[in-house]
C-alpha cells in the first residue's frame, strides 16, 4: 500500500522519470472493512525529466591551508533528485561530489584561484554556475597612524588610516592590552565598559574575505577619566513576586554618568545582599511576617546613592481555591477523567508545579502519572493545572484524591477530596424478542434492575449471526422496546441488545434473536433542492448544497454532472447526511468553458435511490483574462512605479504584479491592485536590477496571460539621511548631558556623529556611533561628559551617514549651558508648630536659574541631616515658600535647614538652622472632622459594597466608626471600627450585606482624635440592591445548523441584560464558556457542528 484517499482520486509523488507503474485500488468503509482489489489495473508511464536543478547557493571557503582549500555551499533542489555537483577551478572541471562540500588538495602556497559549482541530476540535466568565490592568499597592508578620537570615564574612541588589499578589506580586529575586544568594518572603533582612571593599550589588525590577516599596527595608549558623582537613588520599589518563603522586589533602575555597577538591598535596616540588576529575590523568610526593604545604587568607583523609599511585604503560601471534579462527585467509565486544581495568583503569588495523588485507605498514596498540563488561565486571578486520571484499573468504591500545588520555593498547599468510583457494568437485558410488523421489525426486552442504567444499544446483523454492527442507541432506564424501520422485504436480520450506564459502561449482550422482514421499505427518497439555482457561473471551484427527504431517512447524497445534456453522468462525490437530508459539496470543476448540467441522487437506508429528475444548469468559466499590455516603469530612489493598460475582459477582478531579483530567478508576487492601472514597488536595493511582469485575474480566480517582462535598474543612493529628533531639550548642566538622536534614511544608517561647538562655526566630534547600515530608523544615546568644559553656552548637533556615503545636509542644533556655579542660600527661615505638624517658610534666592529648594531634617543640631523634600516655587512673583512636615512626633526636637538647587543641579550653601517641637496634644480641644464619604449621596449600591470615609484632625485621628440603619428604623448597627493614627486618612470599610434586604439605608461615620475629641456625625443615604434577578427559564430548539434559545425571567426593573453560556460537558459548571451577552430574551447560536450535543445556561 502506498497511501489512502477519502475521494476518488490520488496523487503519487514518489516516482522516477520514464518508468512504468501499475496501480490497484481497494475500498474501505467507515467500520474498517476492506474490499477486494478492483478488476482493472491502471498502468502509467512517467514523463522524461528535462528540468535542471537549482543553482547552488552561498558558495564559500570553509578552510584554507598552504596546499589545500575546502569549499562548502547550500544544497540545490530538483523536481526529481539532485545526483551530485561539478567543481570548477578557473573555469576547468577538477572534480565531482555527492556532498555539499569539496576539498581541493592540489594547490601551492602562492596560488590565487576562482571556484564555481554546478548541480546535476540523474538524467544529466546541469544547473547554471554558482556565484564565484575567490581563493585569495595576499594579506592587507598594516593599519597605520592610530589616534585618539574621544575618551570618557568608561569609553575610548580611536581611529586609524585604512588598510589596502588586492581584493578588499572586510574588517579590522581591535586588541586591548593584547586581547581581542571587537571588530569593525570602518577604520575607527569605540571601546565601552572600561574602568575609571585606567591606562589601556590598543593595537589593530586588518583582515580580508579570505581570512588573510595583516601585520599588527603600532600601539596607542589612552587613559580613561575619573568619577566622583553619586548614582541617582533607586525609585519605584515594588514587589514582583512572592512565595511562602521568599519575596522578589524590583525597582526603577538608577542612572549614573559612568553606569550603575549594582545595588545594595536592605531588609529591616540590615544589608541582605547585592544585585547587578534592578531586581532581587530575598529567601528563607517566614510566611505571613512583614518585611521592610530599601535599596541603594553604587557605581564602579564605589560611589553610593541615597537610599530608596521603603517598601513592605510579607511572604504568602500558595492557595488552592477549588478543585474539579468537586468533593463527593461520582466518576466512572472506561476513559480517563480530567482532574483540575485551581490556584489564586492574587498578591503576586505563582505556582510552579502541581501533584495529584489518590488513596483507597487514606494512608497509602499513589501518584497519578501522566502529563500534567498547565498552567492555564481560568480568569484574571485564577489559573489551574490538570491531569488525566486513568480509572480503568480501579475497583468500584470510595477513593481519596489529594491535590497539591508548589511555588518556586517548594512551599506546598494541599486539598483532599473524596470521589465515588463506579466501574461496575449494568446487567444484560433479558428475554429479547423480535417480530416483523408491516415492513418493520419490533424488538422488546426485559430491563436490568440497576438504577444507573442510562439507555440501551441495539446491534443488528444482516444474514449473518456473527457480524453485528450498532444501529441505534435509545435513552431511558425503563425503555424496553425499539422499532427498526430500515429493513428490506424478505431479508433475515439478527439482533442483540446491551445496556449502558451514565459513564457508557456497557453490559454483556442479551440473547440473540432472528426475524425475516416482510413488506420492507420500497419508497425512494426525493431531492427537492439544489442550490444555487440555474444560471450561476463558476470558475475552478464550485459550492453546491443539496437537500432531500425520505419516508424513513436519507443516508447519503451523490452529486453528478453531464457534458452531453444528460446522456452520460460523471460522479463528483458522495456524502453521508447522518440523517439530516442535507449535503454540501466543494467541487473542483472540469477544465471547460461553457454550460454544464448538474443533478443529485439521494439514497435511503434501504438502498432506494431518487430519480435524478431535479437538475441545474451552470456555466463553467476556466478562461483567464487577456494579456496585460503597455507595461512601463519609472524609477524613484529605491522604488519603482509601474503602469499598464486595462484588459478588455468584463469579468476582470484584479491585477497582480510579480517580481524576480535575477534574470534566471523565479517570479514572486510583489502586490495586488483592483482599481488602479499602476503600483509603486518599494524597498528595492540600490545598484540592483529587477524584472517585473503584470497578470490579470477574473472574478472566478482564473489567471490570465502575463505581460512581457520589463527590466528595471535601480541606480545608486543619492538621498542623504536626516536627523528627525535630537535631545535633550535646551537646558543647564554641570557634569553629563544624556544626548540622544533619531536618524532616518531611505536605505540604511551607517553611523551617527555627535558634534559640539562654542560658536556654531567650528565643530568637533564628540563621538562616532557605528551602526550596521541595515536599519532605516535608528535612535542612539550617548552620555557627553561636560565636567571639564568651561562654563558657558555650547551648541550640539547630530550628523548621520548612510551606507552609500551620503551625509546629513541640514540638521537641528540644540543649545546647552554648562553651569557649575551654585545658587545663593535661602533667607528668612521661620518655623511654626502645630499638634501634628511643623510648617517651615523662607525666601528663595534671586538667581535667574533657580529650580527648587531641598529641605533637610535632623533630631540633632549637629546632624546628620537627611533630605526629606524638594520644594518648588508655587508663585514665581512671590519669593516666599512654605513646607509642612507631618512626619513628626510628640516630645522630640526637630532641626531643619534648606538649600537652593539650580537648573544644572548645582546645590548652594544651606540656610540657617531652625528648630521646633510639636504642641502638646493633651491640651488639644479641637474636634476632628469627617470631610467626605464615597460613593455619593443617593447612589444605588450592589451587595457587599465598600465605603470610603475621609477623616482629618489637627493632630491625629485615632479611629473612625461606620454604622448603618434602614430608613425608618431607630437602631444603628456598627459596620466596623478602624484605627488610624494619622492626621488625615481615607478609610475603606467593607460592608457585609448578606442578611439585608433591598431598600434605603442611612450610613453614619464618626471620628475620634488622640485627645478624645469626637467629630460631628456625617450621614449619607444609599439605595441598597442586594437581591439578584430571578433565574431565567430557558428553552432550546435545535434547527438547521443552529440552536434557537429563548427564555422568560422575573419582572425586576433593574435587569441590565443576560449572559449566555455554552458547554460540551454535561454536569460540569467549570466547562461553561460565555458565548454572548444580550439585552433581548432570545439568541440564535449558529456556531454549532452537526452531531454534537450542546448544553446551555443563561444568567440575568
Amino acid at each position: 500500500m502506498i497511501g489512502t484517499s477519502p475521494a476518488s482520486s490520488f496523487t503519487d509523488t514518489s516516482l522516477k522519470p520514464e518508468r512504468e507503474y501499475t496501480y490497484k485500488i481497494r475500498a474501505v468503509d467507515i467500520f474498517g472493512n476492506v474490499s477486494e482489489p478492483g478488476e482493472a489495473e491502471c498502468r502509467v508511464t512517467t514523463e522524461a525529466d528535462t528540468l535542471p536543478p537549482s543553482v547552488p547557493l552561498n558558495l564559500g571557503l570553509v578552510s584554507n591551508s598552504p596546499t589545500s582549500v575546502t569549499l562548502a555551499w547550500t544544497a540545490s533542489t530538483d523536481d526529481v533528485l539532485v545526483a551530485g555537483y561539478y567543481i570548477y577551478r578557473d573555469g576547468k572541471l577538477i572534480g565531482t561530489t555527492i556532498y555539499t562540500n569539496y576539498t581541493d588538495t592540489t594547490l601551492t602556497e602562492t596560488e590565487n584561484h576562482v571556484y564555481t559549482v554546478r548541480a546535476f541530476d540523474e538524467t544529466g540535466n546541469v544547473s547554471e554556475d554558482s556565484k564565484a568565490v575567490v581563493l585569495d592568499r595576499i594579506a592587507p597592508s598594516k593599519p597605520q597612524n592610530l589616534i585618539l578620537v574621544a575618551r570618557g570615564t568608561n569609553v575610548i574612541s580611536i581611529a586609524w588610516d585604512a588598510s589596502t588589499d588586492n581584493v578588499g578589506v572586510t574588517e579590522y580586529i581591535v586588541y586591548r592590552d593584547g586581547k581581542e575586544v571587537g571588530t569593525t568594518v570602518e577604520p575607527r572603533f569605540t571601546d565601552t565598559g572600561l574602568e575609571l582612571n585606567v591606562t589601556y593599550s590598543y593595537k589593530v589588525l586588518a583582515r580580508d574575505s579570505s581570512k588573510n590577516v595583516s601585520d599588527v599596527s603600532e600601539s596607542i595608549e589612552v587613559t580613561t577619566t575619573t568619577d566622583n558623582i553619586l548614582p541617582s537613588a533607586p525609585s519605584g520599589l515594588r514587589m514582583e513576586a512572592r512565595t511562602g518563603s521568599s519575596i522578589t522586589i524590583v525597582w526603577t533602575a538608577s542612572s549614573d554618568n559612568t553606569g550603575v555597577a549594582g545595588y545594595e538591598i536592605f531588609r529591616d535596616g540590615q544589608k541582605v545582599g547585592t544585585s547587578p540588576t534592578a531586581s532581587y529575590t530575598d529567601t528563607e523568610l517566614t510566611a505571613g511576617k512583614n518585611y521592610t526593604y530599601t535599596v541603594r545604587a553604587f557605581d564602579a568607583s564605589n560611589n553610593i546613592s541615597e537610599e530608596s523609599a521603603s517598601f513592605s511585604a510579607a511572604p504568602l503560601n500558595p492557595e488552592i481555591v477549588r478543585v474539579s471534579p468537586q468533593d463527593m462527585d461520582i466518576l466512572g467509565g472506561a476513559e480517563s477523567k480530567e482532574l483540575r486544581v485551581y490556584f489564586t495568583t492574587s498578591g503576586k503569588r505563582w505556582v510552579e508545579k502541581a501533584k495529584f495523588e489518590y488513596s483507597a485507605d487514606g494512608i497509602n498514596w499513589v501518584t497519578i502519572t501522566g502529563n500534567i498540563a498547565g498552567p492555564f488561565e481560568a480568569d484574571s486571578s485564577t489559573w489551574y493545572y490538570s491531569v488525566l486520571w486513568d480509572i480503568r484499573p480501579l475497583k468500584t468504591g470510595k477513593y481519596n484524591v489529594r491535590y497539591s500545588v508548589y511555588d518556586a520555593a517548594g512551599v506546598a498547599s494541599s486539598v483532599t477530596v473524596t470521589y465515588d468510583i463506579d466501574r461496575d457494568v449494568p446487567s444484560a437485558p433479558q428475554n429479547l424478542k423480535a417480530e416483523s410488523v408491516n415492513g418493520q421489525v419490533e424488538l422488546t426486552w426485559e430491563c436490568p434492575k440497576e438504577a444507573d442504567v442510562e439507555g440501551y444499544r441495539i446491534y443488528r446483523s444482516a444474514g449473518d449471526s456473527e457480524k453485528f454492527l450498532p444501529i441505534e442507541e435509545v435513552i431511558g432506564r425503563t425503555v424496553s422496546a425499539y422499532t427498526d424501520i430500515s429493513v428490506k422485504n424478505e431479508e433475515v436480520y439478527y439482533y442483540r441488545v446491551t445496556a449502558f450506564d451514565r459513564f457508557k459502561q456497557e453490559s454483556q449482550s442479551s440473547n440473540i434473536v432472528s426475524v425475516k422482514a416482510l413488506g420492507g421499505d420500497s419508497v425512494s427518497p426525493v431531492v427537492y433542492s439544489i442550490k444555487p439555482e440555474s444560471g450561476k457561473a463558476f470558475g475552478a471551484n464550485a459550492n453546491v448544497t443539496v437537500e432531500a427527504e425520505d419516508n424513513v431517512m436519507v443516508s447519503a447524497i451523490k452529486l453528478q454532472y453531464s457534458l452531453d445534456e444528460g446522456n452520460n453522468w460523471i460522479d463528483v462525490a458522495t456524502k453521508l447526511t447522518y440523517g439530516t437530508g442535507r449535503a454540501e459539496f466543494t467541487w473542483d470543476t472540469p477544465n471547460i468553458n461553457g454550460e454544464i448540467l448538474v443533478r443529485a441522487i439521494a439514497i435511503d437506508r434501504a438502498g432506494n435511490e431518487s430519480d435524478g429528475s431535479l437538475t441545474r444548469t451552470y456555466t463553467i468559466d476556466r478562461q483567464g483574462p487577456a494579456k496585460v499590455e503597455g507595461v512601463s516603469a519609472e524609477e524613484y530612489a529605491n522604488s519603482v512605479v509601474l503602469r499598464w493598460n486595462m484588459v478588455p475582459d468584463k469579468d476582470f477582478a484584479y491585477f497582480e504584479v510579480e517580481r524576480k531579483n535575477t534574470q534566471n530567478g523565479e517570479f514572486k508576487s510583489a502586490g495586488k491592485v483592483e482599481n488602479k492601472l499602476g503600483m509603486q514597488v518599494t524597498g528595492l536595493d540600490y545598484d540592483s536590477t529587477y524584472w517585473f511582469r503584470v497578470v490579470a485575474y477574473d472574478i472566478y480566480g482564473n489567471r490570465g496571460t502575463y505581460s512581457d517582462e520589463i527590466e528595471v535598474n535601480i541606480s545608486s543612493d543619492k538621498v542623504p539621511p536626516y536627523i528627525s529628533k535630537i535631545g535633550p531639550n535646551p537646558g543647564c548642566y554641570n557634569d553629563v548631558i544624556h544626548l540622544y538622536a533619531r536618524a532616518n534614511d531611505n536605505g540604511g544608517i551607517k553611523a551617527i556623529i555627535f558634534q559640539i561647538s562654542p560658536d556654531m562655526n567650528e565643530w568637533s566630534d564628540v563621538t562616532v556611533i557605528e551602526l550596521d547600515g541595515k536599519s532605516k530608523d535608528v535612535t542612539v544615546n550617548y552620555d557627553m561628559d561636560v565636567s571639564e568644559l568651561e562654563e558657558g553656552n555650547y551648541y550640539v548637533r547630530a550628523i548621520a551617514t548612510d551606507k552609500a556615503g551620503n551625509t546629513t545636509q541640514n540638521t537641528t542644533i540644540v543649545e546647552y549651558i554648562v553651569d557649575r556655579t551654585a545658587p545663593k542660600k535661602p533667607e528668612n527661615m521661620k518655623v511654626e508648630a502645630g499638634y501634628s505638624y511643623i510648617t517651615l517658610s523662607w525666601d528663595i534666592p534671586l538667581d535667574d536659574d533657580f529650580a527648587y529648594c531641598r529641605v533637610y531634617k535632623s533630631t540633632s543640631e549637629a546632624g546628620p541631616y537627611t533630605a526629606i523634600k524638594e520644594v518648588y516655587q508655587a508663585n514665581y512673583n512671590d519669593r516666599g515658600v512654605k513646607y509642612t512636615d507631618h512626619d513628626v512626633m510628640q516630645n522630640i526636637s526637630y532641626y531643619y535647614k534648606v538649600t537652593a538647587v539650580d537648573m544644572a543641579g548645582n546645590e548652594g550653601l544651606p540656610s540657617e538652622v531652625v528648630t521646633c517641637n510639636l504642641l502638646n496634644y493633651e491640651k488639644d480641644t479641637e474636634n476632628p472632622k469627617i470631610l467626605a464619604m464615597s460613593p455619593a449621596e443617593g447612589t444605588m449600591l450592589p451587595a457587599n459594597p465598600y465605603i470610603s470615609v475621609l477623616a482629618e484632625d489637627n493632630y491625629k485621628v485615632a479611629k473612625v466608626t461606620l454604622k448603618y440603619k434602614k430608613e425608618g428604623d431607630s437602631v444603628w448597627t456598627v459596620i466596623d471600627e478602624k484605627n488610624i493614627g494619622k492626621y488625615r486618612e481615607i478609610v475603606r470599610f467593607d460592608w457585609d450585606t448578606f442578611s439585608l434586604s433591598d431598600g434605603k439605608y442611612i450610613l453614619q461615620a464618626v471620628a475620634i482624635d488622640e485627645a478624645g475629641n469626637v467629630s460631628d456625625a456625617f450621614e449619607v443615604t444609599y439605595e441598597l440592591n442586594v437581591l439578584p434577578p430571578q433565574a431565567p427559564v430557558l428553552v432550546a430548539t435545535p434547527g438547521d445548523f443552529k440552536v434557537d434559545l429563548s427564555w422568560t425571567c422575573g419582572l425586576e426593573s433593574d435587569i441590565a441584560g443576560f449572559v449566555i453560556y455554552r458547554s460540551l460537558v454535561p454536569g460540569s459548571m467549570d466547562d461553561y464558556v460565555c458565548i454572548n451577552q444580550s439585552k433581548e430574551k432570545s439568541y440564535v447560536d449558529d456556531k454549532v457542528e452537526y452531531g454534537k450535543t450542546y448544553y446551555y445556561m443563561v444568567k440575568a
